[in-house]
């Protein structure tokens, strides 16, 4: 779980049933699910108020990520990285 930078949200992953996705809440409020991928979305972290990094599995292979960028405001999610190698736990650095 990680706090917005503004401090009004958290992003975190959770089981959603279909795999683990991303989800957003508010400090006040109800939390919103904001991917939907039958894999695993993982390693949340806040690039600034409207985009989020993170790790997505490739395949359904559980040990293969590559880091994914998603733009709140648009629901516009990009691949960043692709390759053999895995790429896990992200940092940001602003």
């Amino acid at each position: 779980c990680e706090g917005s930078p503004d401090g009004l949200f958290f992003a975190y992953t959770h089981s959603s049933g279909d795999g683990f996705n991303l989800w957003l809440e508010p400090l006040k409020g109800k939390p919103k699910r904001i991917t939907r991928y039958a894999g695993k979305d993982y390693d949340v972290r806040w690039v600034d108020n409207d985009s989020l990094l993170f790790a997505r599995n490739r395949g359904g292979t559980d040990d293969h990520y590559s880091l994914y960028l998603l733009t709140l405001s648009t629901g516009k999610v990009v691949q960043l990285t692709e390759g053999s190698d895995s790429v896990r736990d992200p940092a940001w650095t602003r």
